[in-house]
């Protein structure tokens, strides 16, 4: 299955400077829900002929909200630690609709593509930043992501698992006005998690998926900001 479509949201936040060394913040992101239009293909769609259905598949993604705080230690060195949460229970299930064209197998306008069935999850993070001059700083940081998806649901499809983020990352100061930001950060899962998934084959056979998933990421930002 492919489509796209554009979504929109809204976020807020507010901060708290409970004296000259420590400061609280809190954000809340909308969630985002999507109509992807585009087309399916496959036996268990066009029978085996080379056609595309179109359809589309509805998708919200999940609000998320977080408290983070800032402690001023000394005039060059900062603590950071935030709490963010997910709404991952959104993400319940995929269902395909197919109002201009039926199945030719099924005969229905609407298909449980797969049952994700994700719980909301929670991160917690530790993070520092340096201050060497005016123009340079370091940051560094650590979080514990926890997974949306318990042992019993777990797909082969999205294998969620519990996660460690290890980022570092530097400033420069360019002007008063113009900082330019560059950091990296490597996501490890937690062990191996495991899968135990039952799939139907057309009505006609069940297949029973066993195995364990884990895995690494890598992620590399680079911001610019401007103060008016």
């Amino acid at each position: 299955m492919e489509g796209d479509d554009i979504g929109y949201g809204w976020k807020v936040g507010a901060s708290w400077q409970l004296n000259t060394d420590h400061r609280l913040g809190l954000a809340y992101h909308s969630g985002v829900d999507l109509k992807l239009e585009g087309n399916a293909s496959g036996i268990s769609y066009t029978g085996g002929q080379q056609v595309n259905i179109e359809g589309y598949l509805l998708l919200e993604l999940p609000a998320t909200a977080e408290l983070a705080s800032n402690h001023q230690v000394s005039e060059n060195w900062a603590l950071q630690a935030s709490i963010n949460w997910t709404q991952w229970k959104v993400f319940d299930e995929l269902v395909a609709y197919f109002p201009n064209e039926v199945k030719p197998v099924g005969e229905l306008e609407a298909d449980l593509v797969k049952e994700e069935n994700f719980k909301d999850n929670w991160r917690f993070a530790l993070g520092s930043t340096y201050q060497f001059n005016d123009v340079w700083s370091l940051r560094t940081g650590i979080a514990l992501d926890k997974t949306a998806a318990d042992d019993e649901y777990r797909t082969a499809t999205i294998p969620d698992s519990n996660r460690l983020w290890f980022s570092t990352g530097t400033e420069y100061q360019v002007t008063s006005k113009l900082a330019i930001d560059f950091a990296v950060t490597y996501i490890k899962a937690i062990g191996d998690a495991p899968i135990n998934e039952k799939m139907t084959l057309l009505d006609l056979a069940q297949i029973n998926y066993q195995a364990e998933a884990s895995g690494h990421v890598w992620l590399v930002g680079l911001q610019v900001s401007y103060k008016l």
